[in-house]
């Protein structure tokens, strides 16, 4: 499950969710967001004309950053920097939140580009885990066929193709759906976060508004 920094200025409402997976008693790890982190290193590599390479590697470092923080406002949740961590740690039943530079940064598997976010970097995470779900947490209800910031009548997606997904301007990254047609993960969600009761029935797999991406 990715928590997505856009949820950053209601911290209360992540330190919900954060208890929510600890207490479901489900096997879930947390994948942080790049939120304010990841958006000043866009800002200075526009200003700088930063290559790719640096751009991608300082956003991944972003994602560390907001991996405290989620930390900082749920304590109980522990940190992890390998997949091995991870599993130990779900096995005790503690709740992991993964900081991924150093996983993302030895495998290099993934384009060097703005193309690629949290969104993409948490598809092919799941998939080292073979996760049968991912669940992306966004600060808004799910995929829209219009902007629904620009459009307010704007229809909620409830079911969408990664085919369509692909043509479309979406809350997600250009390179999420690549991954998804390859099978990276078997079932995809958007929820938000807003309503932290909503991804938990996500996860127990009962009905609530959100947008599922059929893969």
């Amino acid at each position: 499950m990715k928590i997505g920094g856009s949820l950053l200025k209601h911290p209360e409402k992540i330190r919900r969710i954060l208890e929510l997976l600890a207490e479901t008693g489900k096997k879930v790890l947390v994948i942080p967001g790049g939120g304010v982190f990841a958006d000043t290193v866009r800002k200075v590599s526009e200003e700088l004309k930063l290559t790719d390479s640096a751009a991608h590697k300082m956003a991944v470092l972003a994602m560390d950053q907001y991996g405290f923080l989620l930390n900082s406002l749920y304590p109980e949740a522990v940190l992890c920097r390998t997949l091995m961590e991870v599993k130990k740690i779900s096995s005790r039943g503690k709740l992991p939140i993964l900081l991924p530079s150093n996983l993302i940064f030895s495998t290099d598997a993934l384009k060097h580009s703005w193309e690629v976010t949290s969104d993409s970097i948490s598809c092919y995470i799941a998939s080292l885990l073979c996760a049968p779900k991912l669940v992306l947490v966004k600060d808004v209800d799910g995929i829209f066929e219009k902007d629904p910031k620009k459009k307010r009548n704007a229809k909620l997606l409830h079911e969408i193709s990664c085919e369509t997904l692909s043509k479309i301007c979406s809350c997600v990254d250009n390179y999420l759906p690549k991954l998804l047609l390859r099978r990276f993960v078997t079932q995809c969600f958007i929820v938000n976060g807003m309503y932290p009761e909503r991804v938990l029935k996500v996860l127990e797999e009962k009905k609530t508004l959100c947008t599922k991406i059929l893969i």
